[in-house]
């Protein structure tokens, strides 16, 4: 009785597969359906006991998963604002500072750091390439080792 099908069929593929073929009868008894699919449970011996726990246990997992992205989703929204909001101080505070000297002249703080600037471009351009003509003049020569 359960051995022909739509009776015997245990998958969703299958069971689509039988009612795209023409050739068969599209009429299910229903109530002969349902006794074959209680008798395959009980052949199987599934525990139906458990079947409320999996499911409060699937839905648990699902409304942690969603909680979760919901989490990585505001967390990464926190993080965007503070980006936004460190690189528009640091533009405000550049702004300020040129305001400030453009305002209030201050040559005092400006000159120093010319000064500083220009002795560290003659240090790098003039005097390290000086030196480096010097230690290598100056390098003592390794006598050569031979090989015969």
């Amino acid at each position: 009785m359960c051995d022909t099908p739509p009776y015997n069929i245990e998958k969703i593929e299958d069971y689509e597969q039988y009612f795209t073929d023409d050739s068969t009868s599209k009429a299910i008894d229903y109530n002969r359906w349902l006794k074959c699919l209680w008798d395959d449970i009980n052949k199987k011996n599934i525990d139906l006991a458990n079947i409320d726990k999996q499911i409060t246990n699937w839905s648990n997992d699902k409304s942690n998963d969603d909680t979760a992205t919901e989490l990585n989703n505001y967390s990464m929204a926190l993080y965007q604002a503070d980006l936004k909001y460190t690189f528009g101080k640091i533009i405000f505070f550049i702004i300020l500072v040129i305001v400030y000297i453009y305002f209030f002249k201050v040559n005092g703080i400006i000159e120093p750091i010319l000064k500083l600037l220009n002795f560290m471009k003659t240090k790098i351009t003039v005097d390290l390439p000086l030196a480096t003509e010097k230690v290598i003049k100056n390098m003592p020569k390794v006598p050569e080792i031979k090989t015969s």
